[in-house]
C-alpha cells in the first residue's frame, strides 16, 4: 500500500465479487484470494469506507460486507421482484430392454413444458445440454465455444434488445453477472445436473428479470450430486432451502 489508502472503494456485483474471492476451484488460485481479502481488510482496518453494490445479497456479499466492516445495508426500491423458486425432481425408472436386462431412465419432468412454451429462457449447466436443447427447439443456443458466432455474439453485446426479437434462447453461464433483460418477460427455467455450483446457475437464470408468474423452474435430475450441492456455501436462501428439500428424497 502507498502512504495515501484511498477513502473510499466501490465494489459493484459485490455477490460475484464475493464468489471468486471466496470459492474454491474459480478464477484465482487459493494465494491469490487469500491476498486479495488481505488486502482489502487492511483497508478496512486504515478507516477506508466500503460501499458493496449488487441486485442480490446473497450469504457470500454478507460475509464479504462483514469482513470489511460494512455495517449499514439499505435496499433501493426496484421494479422487479425476488422470483419464487420451484425445484421439479427427476426421478430413476427401472424398465426391461428387449435382452431382458434391467436399465434405470431418468424422468424428466419439464420437457414437455420446455417444448411447449412460446416465450423461454432456459438456461443449461452443461455445453452439451444448451446444444441439445437448442437443436430440438430449432433455436439460438449460446455458449462459451460459439459466443463468437455472429448471432451470438450480437445477442451477447446487447441482450436487452436482442431479447424481444426471439421466442426461445438456450443459454449457458455465458450470460452472466453484469447482464440486465427487462425488455420482455419469459419463462425463466434451468436445467440443472450438477455440473456447476448452484450460485452460478442462479446468476445466469437472474438475468432476466421479468420471469413469467414471478417463477423460476428448476429441473434436477435423480442423480444430482449432493456434495458439490453442500459446497456451493455462497447460494441464495431460496435456493439453499429448496437445495436442502431436496437432500431427503431418494436418489439425491
Amino acid at each position: 500500500l502507498r502512504d495515501e489508502a484511498p477513502t473510499l472503494v466501490v465494489i459493484d456485483e459485490a455477490a460475484s465479487v464475493a464468489d471468486v474471492l471466496g470459492q474454491p476451484g474459480g478464477n484465482l488460485s487459493d494465494t491469490q484470494q487469500t491476498e486479495t481479502l488481505h488486502l482489502l481488510q487492511k483497508l478496512a482496518q486504515m478507516g477506508t469506507r466500503f460501499v458493496l453494490a449488487d441486485g442480490d445479497c446473497p450469504e457470500a456479499a454478507v460475509v464479504l460486507a462483514g469482513l470489511l466492516n460494512v455495517k449499514e445495508r439499505h435496499r433501493a426500491p426496484g421494479n422487479h421482484q425476488q422470483p419464487r423458486i420451484e425445484i421439479h425432481q427427476g426421478v430413476s425408472v427401472t424398465t426391461v430392454d428387449s435382452a431382458s436386462r434391467n436399465r434405470k431412465n431418468p424422468t424428466h419432468p419439464l420437457s414437455e413444458a420446455i417444448r411447449a412454451s412460446k416465450s423461454l429462457a432456459l438456461c443449461c449447466d452443461t455445453l452439451t445440454d444448451v446444444e441439445a436443447w437448442a437443436g430440438r427447439l430449432g433455436c439460438l443456443g449460446i455458449h462459451g465455444k460459439n459466443s463468437g458466432d455472429p448471432e451470438q455474439a450480437a445477442f451477447l453485446v446487447d441482450p436487452d434488445s436482442q431479447a424481444p426479437r426471439l421466442d426461445r434462447v438456450v443459454y449457458n453461464s455465458v450470460l452472466g453477472a453484469g447482464v440486465s433483460i427487462t425488455s420482455t418477460e419469459r419463462e425463466v427455467v434451468g436445467v440443472y445436473t450438477g455440473h456447476l455450483p448452484p450460485r452460478s446457475l442462479w446468476q445466469a437464470l437472474r438475468r432476466w428479470r421479468r420471469a413469467a408468474d414471478n417463477v423460476i423452474k428448476i429441473q434436477t435430475g435423480p442423480g444430482t450430486c449432493l456434495p458439490k450441492r453442500q459446497q456451493a456455501v455462497t447460494d441464495s436462501i431460496d435456493w439453499l432451502a429448496c437445495l436442502h428439500d431436496l437432500d431427503g428424497l431418494p436418489g439425491v
